[in-house]
């Protein structure tokens, strides 16, 4: 468990260059592709030895699914990537997962990728979205969503480990390209290529440049059938061969985070409850699969947590791992590149949409600061540490806190997000239709709205904040309303430099149609959703605290305007988001767990069929909610998911029912 172990980046290979700009890793001693013909090796150890000219054109399934040991300069996927595109129609979505102990720098990427102008046009779109060297799993969609690329900055047992700890057959294909088994033997190691079989379908292939004796040995002990040919170029032999005997062996996780109900990746339509940020984004991501999206609401576009009028994407640092850091840096790195993506549409305006101008976070915690220093000197990609004064300059106004800088983060105008999301082709909106309400019946779910909208579907979401309680009885989920409040102030000529947002006690945005936005109060047990005055001080007041005395913050109180909503949060503080348990089967299932909280049971939750939920974002909706739709969207369609399964089980509604069953042991 990674839990209060110390929070370090992914370190980056020492590479020197050899002859033609081979890059050579110098803790592996080795190159990362040949010397004569990088393109031409990759193309015969991994595509030719999986077939996968014939199998991108024959497979009838939605997606096609690589797993990679070993990512390196990316090659391999790049020559995946192009032959996938140029395969004809129909043809198979690509899924691609490698995991990557050591990734390259940016810098280092796109050197070692120079001499490819064949794959050009492809990179450039791999660089503008490859992930900063932090720890643990990141998903890149290109290819307008088509092509999912999954990067595990991690060793590669921990990625095959956590996908096999599933029970799911989730890949057609593997590339086998660690640096020589000799020079890198964790990676060929028995138990990995075991984790390897147990997620792979019946059939799956694979590929690799070795022909070692050990690793043959590893394979066909795992259920592989092997076979020697010869090798690329010089080398003599090399291995190919096909999965045979499925693995029996299951994992010992108890898996009450994973639903009984078979997946439902044949689900042609969706009806999702809420139009706010979380239910635009899963709209957006189940569009994404192909899939015709219903959105229905009681009120308007963003009127609930989602209405105001600049919300902040950031996170938070810390010294150690904690379930709550590493989901927040994983959504932002999500998010940022979802949000980067709209700046594209020429509808959508920087500076009146949003702008990712980047984010200085202050902060009085000094051995915070000094921690961040000292791991984050090679890796300003991520964050920078800053005093006031390097604070001031890079913000164009004066603070007077130390703190960090995160350029990945900034501002965004949340209506404006559900807007563009909601307006895609094969997503249709009904706003303003009362009260609505779900129920079974005859095999499908019946949602109605109060004075219009009625449909049948297989498949809904709940994405309704605190109200999805009200729906089946969910009243056992723990959800807590908090009523947020901002303040929009109008810019001085001092305020108005401000070029990127300063998040403190509370945040300032930049201007936005010459005002700011500053935030926010936080009040747990208070019900009315009304504007006070009291909170336009306090927001007031925590500004004045944090920034320089010569700026002009003297407004009369009937100058006050701002925004207030409800925000709903779990106790945990992570959202919620998952398939919906079938409370008493659930407590039935796992009722032994009161006596034995380690035992294990082998049984699946139950839940209700083709019923999810996604809520529970609090004030961290902008960051969290496009990471927790496409959790969603991938556990619906039986993709390999964007998130490790330790991340899976802190945001499962379930995790409430097995805590309280727990609770009851004697």
């Amino acid at each position: 468990m990674l839990d209060n172990q110390p929070w370090k980046p992914a370190h980056h290979p020492t590479i020197s260059w050899k002859t033609n700009n081979i890059p050579y890793s110098e803790e592996n001693r080795d190159i990362y592709y040949s010397n004569s013909n990088g393109i031409d090796e990759s193309n015969y150890y991994f595509i030719n030895s999986n077939d996968l000219h014939k199998r991108f054109k024959t497979h009838t399934e939605e997606r096609f699914c690589i797993g990679e040991l070993g990512f390196g300069s990316g090659l391999n996927f790049l020559l995946t990537w192009l032959m996938w595109s140029n395969a004809p129609y129909p043809k198979p979505k690509l899924s691609y997962c490698a995991a990557e102990l050591n990734p390259m720098s940016l810098e280092d990427l796109k050197k070692a990728n120079n001499k490819w102008p064949q794959l050009s046009h492809l990179f450039a779109e791999l660089i503008e979205k490859y992930p900063v060297a932090i720890k643990g799993q990141h998903r890149i969609l290109l290819n307008e969503g088509n092509v999912h690329l999954d990067l595990w900055w991690c060793p590669a047992d921990i990625m095959c480990d956590d996908l096999s700890s599933y029970d799911r057959s989730y890949f057609d294909a593997w590339y086998l390209d660690g640096f020589a088994p000799r020079l890198n033997p964790s990676m060929w190691s028995s138990k990995l290529i075991t984790s390897i079989a147990k997620c792979s379908k019946p059939s799956a292939t694979f590929g690799t440049f070795t022909s070692s004796g050990d690793v043959r040995r590893a394979l066909e002990q795992a259920g592989f059938e092997v076979i020697k040919q010869k090798g690329f170029a010089k080398k003599r032999n090399c291995l190919k061969g096909r999965l045979l005997i499925s693995s029996t062996n299951h994992s010992k996780i108890t898996p009450w985070d994973i639903s009984t109900n078979a997946n439902e990746k044949s689900i042609k339509h969706a009806v999702v409850i809420g139009a706010g940020l979380s239910g635009a984004h899963i709209a957006a991501a189940l569009n994404r699969r192909g899939i015709e999206v219903d959105v229905v609401d009681s009120d308007k576009i963003a009127a609930g947590g989602s209405g105001n009028n600049q919300a902040i994407l950031y996170a938070r640092l810390s010294t150690k791992h904690s379930l709550l850091t590493d989901f927040s840096l994983q959504a932002l790195i999500f998010s940022s590149s979802i949000y980067s993506e709209m700046f594209f549409d020429p509808t959508f305006r920087r500076g009146e949409d949003g702008d990712l101008c980047g984010a200085f976070v202050g902060s009085e915690d000094t051995e915070l600061l000094a921690y961040l220093k000292d791991v984050l000197g090679k890796h300003p990609e991520i964050a920078e540490v800053l005093d006031h004064k390097e604070a001031s300059n890079r913000l164009g106004i004066e603070v007077v806190k130390n703190g960090y800088w995160l350029s990945a983060s900034g501002w965004m105008h949340p209506p404006s997000i559900c807007k563009n999301l909601l307006e895609r082709p094969g997503i249709n909106s009904t706003l303003d239709c009362g009260k609505v309400t779900v129920h079974r019946q005859g095999g499908v779910w019946i949602v109605k709205g109060e004075k219009k909208f009625e449909c049948q579907t297989n498949l809904v979401v709940l994405a309704a904040g605190d109200a999805c309680k009200n729906f089946l009885d969910l009243n056992w989920l723990p959800l807590r309303t908090n009523i947020g409040q901002t303040t929009q102030l109008r810019s001085s000529n001092d305020l108005s430099q401000l070029k990127a947002v300063f998040c403190h006690d509370g945040y300032i945005a930049p201007t936005r149609f010459g005002e700011h936005c500053i935030g926010s109060t936080y009040h747990l047990h208070k019900k009315n959703v009304i504007l006070r005055n009291e909170d336009h001080l306090k927001n007031i007041e925590k500004l004045r605290s944090s920034i320089g005395k010569s700026h002009d913050l003297k407004i009369l109180e009937t100058d006050f305007d701002g925004w207030v909503g409800r925000r709903c949060t779990s106790p945990d503080y992570l959202p919620i988001v998952g398939p919906v348990p079938i409370l008493s089967k659930f407590n039935g299932v796992y009722s032994a767990l009161s006596k034995n909280a380690k035992l294990h049971v082998p049984e699946k939750a139950p839940t209700h069929p083709g019923l999810y939920i996604s809520t529970g974002h609090g004030s961290r909706g902008l960051t969290y909610s496009a990471i927790s739709a496409e959790i969603l969207a991938s556990n619906i369609s039986g993709e390999p998911p964007p998130v490790s399964r330790r991340i899976m089980r802190a945001i499962s509604p379930a995790r409430f029912l097995i805590r309280e069953i727990i609770k009851r042991r004697s």
